[in-house]
């Protein structure tokens, strides 16, 4: 069975929206004071939405520059003239 995503490639995508949430959660949430210095709890949580999505940014980027590696392998093994004929379905 082909999947259109990767189980990979899912987990990577809510990891992304977890850290965007977590960044933005408090100002949203009205935590961090309008126009105050940031609270350590507001630093803490930028921080670590950050480091979120940047691990699963990192981790896109690194599945889809293998993927397209082992196509390129692929095709390189196939040679130029290795294609299959389509199969004629007049018969």
């Amino acid at each position: 069975m082909i999947r259109p995503i990767s189980p990979g490639v899912f987990a990577l995508v809510l990891l992304l929206l977890a850290g965007a949430w977590i960044a933005v959660a408090p100002f949203v949430l009205s935590i961090q004071p309008l126009g105050a210095h940031w609270l350590n709890s507001t630093i803490n949580d930028v921080a670590v939405g950050g480091v979120l999505i940047g691990v699963s940014l990192l981790g896109i980027v690194l599945h889809v520059a293998f993927g397209l590696r082992d196509l390129v392998s692929a095709a390189t093994e196939a040679g130029p003239g290795d294609t299959q004929p389509e199969a004629s379905s007049s018969e």
